[in-house]
């Protein structure tokens, strides 16, 4: 299942996904600055936790159903 293995990516910090590559891309390569390069890192960090949260919410309230239902 997909949703698993990004969870599971999610725990390991030394595992990059392709947004972040592709950014470490651009930054080695010139198009951005050092700054640019640190605001877009950290954007993606609150992004990539915001999206765990809704999917551990949503997983918790699937899992309430299936005992409930």
């Amino acid at each position: 299942m997909l949703l698993g293995r990004v969870k599971a990516r999610a725990g390991v910090p030394s595992v990059e996904g392709k947004v972040e590559t592709q950014l470490k891309m651009a930054f080695k390569l010139g198009y951005i600055g050092d700054s640019e390069f640190e605001k877009v890192r950290n954007e993606v960090i609150e992004i990539r936790r915001m999206l765990f949260g809704v999917i551990k919410f949503l997983e918790k309230k699937r899992d309430e159903e299936e005992k409930g239902g």
